[in-house]
Protein backbone atom coordinates (compact mmCIF):
# COMPACT_ATOMS: atom_id res chain seq x y z
CA UNK A 1 0.00 0.00 0.00
CA UNK A 2 3.03 2.40 0.99
CA UNK A 3 4.09 1.76 -2.76
CA UNK A 4 0.97 3.41 -3.90
CA UNK A 5 1.70 6.44 -1.96
CA UNK A 6 4.90 6.72 -3.45
CA UNK A 7 3.48 6.95 -6.98
CA UNK A 8 0.72 9.53 -5.84
CA UNK A 9 3.47 11.64 -4.35
CA UNK A 10 4.88 12.11 -7.92
CA UNK A 11 1.70 12.73 -9.80
CA UNK A 12 0.30 16.54 -10.31
CA UNK A 13 -3.12 16.03 -9.03
CA UNK A 14 -5.02 17.64 -6.18
CA UNK A 15 -6.88 14.56 -5.25
CA UNK A 16 -3.77 12.27 -5.16
CA UNK A 17 -2.01 14.54 -3.35
CA UNK A 18 -4.93 15.29 -1.10
CA UNK A 19 -4.91 10.92 -0.58
CA UNK A 20 -0.81 11.49 0.32
CA UNK A 21 -1.52 14.27 2.96
CA UNK A 22 -4.57 12.15 4.52
CA UNK A 23 -2.11 9.05 4.78
CA UNK A 24 0.83 10.77 5.90
CA UNK A 25 -1.29 12.63 8.58
CA UNK A 26 -3.28 9.76 9.79
CA UNK A 27 -1.74 6.91 9.00
CA UNK A 28 -4.72 5.12 7.09
CA UNK A 29 -7.11 5.65 4.62
CA UNK A 30 -10.81 4.86 4.10
CA UNK A 31 -11.36 1.67 2.05
CA UNK A 32 -13.15 3.82 -0.40
CA UNK A 33 -9.83 6.30 -0.21
CA UNK A 34 -7.67 2.99 -0.31
CA UNK A 35 -9.64 1.96 -3.51
CA UNK A 36 -8.99 5.15 -5.19
CA UNK A 37 -5.14 5.49 -4.46
CA UNK A 38 -4.97 2.16 -6.06
CA UNK A 39 -7.24 3.09 -8.83
CA UNK A 40 -4.86 6.61 -9.46
CA UNK A 41 -1.63 4.51 -9.23
CA UNK A 42 -2.45 1.91 -11.43
CA UNK A 43 -3.44 4.49 -14.12
CA UNK A 44 -0.05 6.47 -13.48
CA UNK A 45 2.07 3.24 -13.81
CA UNK A 46 -0.22 2.15 -16.94
CA UNK A 47 0.90 5.83 -18.62
CA UNK A 48 4.38 4.78 -18.03
CA UNK A 49 3.90 1.51 -19.68
CA UNK A 50 2.77 3.33 -22.40
CA UNK A 51 5.36 5.88 -22.28
CA UNK A 52 7.87 3.22 -22.42
CA UNK A 53 10.23 2.55 -25.57
CA UNK A 54 8.29 -0.96 -27.07
CA UNK A 55 10.72 -3.91 -26.67
CA UNK A 56 10.91 -6.67 -29.03
CA UNK A 57 9.24 -9.74 -27.42
CA UNK A 58 9.53 -12.55 -30.18
CA UNK A 59 12.25 -14.05 -28.48
CA UNK A 60 9.93 -14.98 -25.91
CA UNK A 61 6.89 -16.14 -28.19
CA UNK A 62 9.31 -18.27 -30.13
CA UNK A 63 10.70 -19.66 -27.30
CA UNK A 64 6.83 -20.28 -25.53
CA UNK A 65 5.77 -21.53 -29.00
CA UNK A 66 9.25 -24.29 -29.25
CA UNK A 67 8.17 -25.59 -26.66
CA UNK A 68 4.31 -26.24 -27.59
CA UNK A 69 5.92 -28.70 -29.69
CA UNK A 70 6.55 -30.66 -27.03
CA UNK A 71 3.05 -29.99 -24.57
CA UNK A 72 0.26 -29.25 -25.03
CA UNK A 73 -0.49 -26.31 -22.26
CA UNK A 74 3.37 -24.70 -21.99
CA UNK A 75 3.12 -22.29 -19.19
CA UNK A 76 5.87 -20.12 -17.14
CA UNK A 77 4.95 -19.62 -13.74
CA UNK A 78 7.67 -16.25 -11.99
CA UNK A 79 6.92 -14.23 -8.94
CA UNK A 80 8.06 -10.38 -9.17
CA UNK A 81 10.49 -9.21 -6.45
CA UNK A 82 7.26 -8.19 -4.53
CA UNK A 83 6.51 -11.74 -4.65
CA UNK A 84 3.79 -10.97 -7.09
CA UNK A 85 2.56 -13.96 -9.26
CA UNK A 86 3.24 -13.96 -13.01
CA UNK A 87 1.97 -16.74 -15.36
CA UNK A 88 2.72 -16.54 -19.36
CA UNK A 89 0.63 -19.05 -21.08
CA UNK A 90 -0.09 -19.93 -25.14
CA UNK A 91 -3.89 -18.96 -25.93
CA UNK A 92 -5.61 -22.11 -27.97
CA UNK A 93 -6.79 -22.44 -31.14
CA UNK A 94 -10.12 -21.35 -30.34
CA UNK A 95 -8.71 -18.41 -28.04
CA UNK A 96 -9.91 -15.02 -29.50
CA UNK A 97 -6.22 -14.48 -30.62
CA UNK A 98 -4.54 -17.93 -31.20
CA UNK A 99 -0.88 -18.30 -30.37
CA UNK A 100 -0.62 -14.39 -28.26
CA UNK A 101 0.79 -15.14 -25.09
CA UNK A 102 -1.62 -14.39 -22.27
CA UNK A 103 0.47 -12.54 -19.08
CA UNK A 104 -1.88 -13.21 -16.39
CA UNK A 105 -1.46 -13.79 -12.15
CA UNK A 106 -2.72 -17.72 -13.30
CA UNK A 107 -6.00 -16.84 -11.30
CA UNK A 108 -8.50 -18.80 -12.65
CA UNK A 109 -10.27 -16.91 -15.63
CA UNK A 110 -12.69 -14.28 -14.76
CA UNK A 111 -11.23 -14.33 -11.52
CA UNK A 112 -7.28 -13.39 -12.66
CA UNK A 113 -5.33 -9.97 -13.14
CA UNK A 114 -4.95 -9.42 -16.80
CA UNK A 115 -1.56 -8.08 -16.99
CA UNK A 116 -1.81 -8.45 -21.25
CA UNK A 117 -0.69 -10.07 -24.22
CA UNK A 118 2.46 -10.57 -26.21
CA UNK A 119 1.35 -10.15 -29.74
CA UNK A 120 2.51 -12.91 -32.64
CA UNK A 121 4.99 -10.31 -33.64
CA UNK A 122 6.67 -10.06 -29.92
CA UNK A 123 5.19 -6.71 -29.08
CA UNK A 124 3.64 -6.53 -25.49
CA UNK A 125 -0.01 -5.47 -25.14
CA UNK A 126 -0.20 -3.92 -21.55
CA UNK A 127 -3.30 -4.11 -19.78
CA UNK A 128 -4.75 -1.53 -17.05
CA UNK A 129 -3.41 -4.11 -14.70
CA UNK A 130 -0.15 -4.30 -15.63
CA UNK A 131 3.24 -2.92 -13.98
CA UNK A 132 6.45 -2.00 -14.48
CA UNK A 133 7.93 -4.38 -12.91
CA UNK A 134 6.18 -7.55 -14.76
CA UNK A 135 7.34 -5.58 -18.22
CA UNK A 136 11.09 -5.89 -16.44
CA UNK A 137 10.08 -9.36 -15.91
CA UNK A 138 9.07 -9.99 -19.62
CA UNK A 139 12.09 -8.40 -20.95
CA UNK A 140 14.21 -10.47 -19.09
CA UNK A 141 12.65 -13.64 -19.54
CA UNK A 142 12.97 -12.60 -23.45
CA UNK A 143 16.33 -11.64 -22.43
CA UNK A 144 17.71 -14.93 -20.75
CA UNK A 145 15.38 -17.63 -20.12
CA UNK A 146 17.64 -19.62 -18.62
CA UNK A 147 19.07 -17.36 -16.15
CA UNK A 148 15.58 -15.98 -15.12
CA UNK A 149 14.14 -19.75 -15.02
CA UNK A 150 17.21 -20.37 -12.95
CA UNK A 151 16.89 -17.72 -10.62
CA UNK A 152 13.11 -18.53 -10.06
CA UNK A 153 13.98 -22.08 -8.92
CA UNK A 154 16.84 -21.16 -6.77
CA UNK A 155 14.58 -18.41 -4.92
CA UNK A 156 11.72 -20.73 -4.44
CA UNK A 157 12.83 -24.39 -4.76
CA UNK A 158 9.92 -25.27 -7.68
CA UNK A 159 10.64 -25.19 -11.21
CA UNK A 160 9.01 -22.03 -13.04
CA UNK A 161 7.44 -24.53 -15.84
CA UNK A 162 5.71 -27.68 -14.38
CA UNK A 163 5.69 -25.50 -10.88
CA UNK A 164 7.06 -29.28 -8.86
CA UNK A 165 9.42 -28.99 -5.95
CA UNK A 166 13.04 -29.48 -7.24
CA UNK A 167 14.13 -32.17 -4.94
CA UNK A 168 17.23 -33.65 -7.15
CA UNK A 169 20.62 -32.14 -6.32
CA UNK A 170 21.54 -31.44 -9.83
CA UNK A 171 18.01 -30.13 -10.56
CA UNK A 172 18.19 -27.72 -7.69
CA UNK A 173 21.65 -26.46 -8.57
CA UNK A 174 20.45 -25.63 -12.20
CA UNK A 175 16.88 -24.54 -11.27
CA UNK A 176 15.11 -26.24 -13.25
CA UNK A 177 14.63 -30.35 -14.32
CA UNK A 178 16.10 -31.69 -17.06
CA UNK A 179 12.47 -32.86 -18.27
CA UNK A 180 11.06 -29.62 -18.72
CA UNK A 181 15.01 -28.64 -20.21
CA UNK A 182 14.60 -30.62 -23.11
CA UNK A 183 10.95 -29.26 -23.17
CA UNK A 184 11.93 -25.65 -23.75
CA UNK A 185 15.02 -26.29 -25.59
CA UNK A 186 17.59 -25.28 -22.66
CA UNK A 187 20.78 -26.62 -21.31
CA UNK A 188 20.90 -28.80 -18.71
CA UNK A 189 23.76 -29.57 -16.27
CA UNK A 190 27.50 -29.48 -17.43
Amino acid sequence: MEHHMEVLKTLDNEFAQSLVAQFENRGSLSEKQWWWAEKLAAEASQTGLDAMDQVDLSDLVEFMHKAGENLKFPKIRLATEEGHRVVLSVAGPRAKRPGTINVTDGGPFGDNTWFGRIALDGTFEPARGCTSEVQDMLNNMADDPAGVASAHGHKTGNCCFCNRELTDARSTKVGFGPTCADNFGLAWGE
